[in-house]
């Protein structure tokens, strides 16, 4: 009776762990900038002119092994920040062998500059026990 009531349980915590992922990856100084210097911000900048070429957000992954994602999602928020999020952008990087801990997104100026306002960029390890980071900067 033992045996079947020990499988019994097994069995039960193999169904809630299908599907779920979890990982040790982490993301620390998380930062924005214009420029980047050696593949990362060397300061951290939360207001744009509406003529910067490109907005750079760069991190450390830590502790990932081959294969974890991370995404980049590029949010207006509109003139006043008070609007329903707008996707600009979202692109997912996938983590080599052998690839350095320093990651980074970007995103370029529109053909018609940058909207005046407030904007978010998230930034996400695909995992489901790792919360996403939100920076928040605007263009003025």
């Amino acid at each position: 009776m033992k045996y079947r009531i020990g499988l019994l349980s097994l069995g039960i915590l193999a169904l809630l762990g299908a599907g779920c992922e979890v990982t040790t990856a982490n993301l620390q100084n998380v930062k924005m900038c214009s420029a980047l210097v050696d593949y990362q911000c060397a300061e951290d900048t939360v207001e744009f002119s509406s003529d910067t070429p490109e907005l750079f957000l760069t991190a450390l992954l830590q502790n990932a092994v081959e294969g974890t994602v991370v995404n980049y999602s590029w949010y207006y928020l509109g003139e006043q920040g008070t609007e329903e999020p707008y996707e600009i952008d979202s692109v997912d990087f996938t983590k080599k062998e052998g690839d350095q801990q320093e990651v980074y997104g970007s995103l370029s100026i529109p053909d018609n500059g940058w909207p005046v306002g407030a904007y978010q960029v998230v930034l996400q390890i695909k995992a489901d026990n790792v919360d996403p980071i939100t920076k928040e900067f605007s263009i003025k």
